[in-house]
């Protein structure tokens, strides 16, 4: 049944009898809003046509997810956004927390050899690409609180995004160098999932990498702002 279909039968119900017929939708009476609606409809709908409004109005149209791909060096305040955003009702997608999590608690960048700790991370987020998918089908709104450093990695999630229907923001957070390495510097004194140790090279390394996004539909968010 089309919209304007639906439309025309739901003008055909007397308007007065209209908050009877969704108070029952309500209350998970359907058998009884269909008979309301046959009895009252003029002229008299076929059972089929009550049955399809009667979809209409227990699974109306689902606005589309909404996804939040996080994107800056280490220290431009991404998890801090992205756990604002998790109060709001996102589902928070962070693979430094599972990381933690498998190691038993201990900083990956303390126990693990670069290339381990790599391994470990596409291991990880190969699973939480599958999990986006679920959340995305659920229709729950994501916060993917990655960096993604590549332009190549952006587009591959945004396509990912798109091809199941959903809508993709991208939040640049950016800092100037000094900023970035005096809140690296704090975070290296702290210790938790969101804290792993960054020594000097790899956080050149970091930077040095970091495809910084221009065109792409981004929004950005400055220091003072993250």
């Amino acid at each position: 049944m089309t919209t304007g279909m639906q439309n025309e039968l739901w003008q055909r119900i007397p308007a007065e009898v209209r908050p009877d017929v969704e108070r029952l939708v309500r209350a998970d009476r359907s058998i009884q809003a269909i008979r309301l609606m046959m009895e009252q409809a003029t002229p008299a709908p076929a059972l089929r046509e009550c049955i399809e409004l009667l979809q209409d109005l227990l699974d109306p149209p689902r606005v589309p997810s909404t996804v939040v791909l996080m994107c800056g060096p280490p220290g431009a305040g991404k998890t801090t956004h992205a756990k604002a955003l998790e109060r709001w009702g996102y589902v928070r997608l962070s693979i430094d927390e599972v990381v933690w999590e498998r190691l038993g608690g201990r900083d990956a960048g303390v126990v693990l050899p670069q290339a381990e700790w790599d391994a470990l991370k596409e291991e990880v987020r190969a699973e939480q690409r599958l999990r986006l998918v679920e959340l995305i089908r659920d229709g729950r709104d994501v916060v993917v609180d990655y960096s993604f450093w590549s332009r190549a990695a952006r587009e591959d999630y945004k396509t990912l995004v798109e091809s199941h229907g959903a809508r993709w923001q991208l939040l640049h957070l950016k800092a100037d160098r000094a900023t970035l390495e005096r809140r690296i510097a704090a975070r290296n004194l702290e210790s938790g999932p969101n804290a792993v140790t960054l020594d000097a090279a790899l956080f050149d390394r970091y930077l040095a990498n970091f495809e910084e996004p221009v065109g792409e539909g981004e929004t950005v968010i400055g220091a003072s702002e993250a």
